[in-house]
């Protein structure tokens, strides 16, 4: 990963371009976040990959639903990372078990989009850009 932002783990808070790191430290730190609002990971619910169009993964489709395609495979990842070195996106749900305190049908599971670009680095694929996403009506 090139750089870790707050909004990778919590995409609407003030401050969510602000970078902290990569470190694992950074990244356990980060995804406690994730916890708070959606509860301990428990099993990878789907996971596909969205798109291999290089026209996509480099963000030059900008006119009508080609723009949407773009979002739901790179999301906020800064134009100038990785671009001739993307190879896929990747997007899947994670269900997790409620946080504690929650409120709601117990039978519900919670779960958090993932969505991740895998990028060409050494010639072995590598996580380049990862967001992790609360669920919309798009999911």
């Amino acid at each position: 990963l090139a750089a870790l932002r707050v909004g990778t783990f919590e995409p609407d808070v003030e401050g969510a371009d602000r970078e902290v790191g990569t470190s694992p430290e950074a990244f356990a730190a980060g995804f406690e976040r994730v916890e708070a609002w959606c509860g301990q990971p428990r099993l990878v619910r789907q996971l596909d990959v969205y798109s291999q169009d290089p026209k996509v993964l480099a963000g030059e489709l900008t006119e009508g639903l080609e723009r949407l395609d773009v979002m739901f495979a790179i999301g906020e990842m800064p134009e100038t990372a990785h671009v001739g070195a993307r190879r896929a996106s990747l997007r899947g749900q994670i269900e997790c078990d409620p946080p504690p305190g929650a409120d709601g049908d117990p039978e519900a599971r919670p779960y958090f989009t993932l969505k991740a670009v895998l990028v060409e680095d050494a010639g072995r694929l590598a996580v380049g850009y990862l967001e992790l996403l609360p669920p919309t009506l798009l999911d």
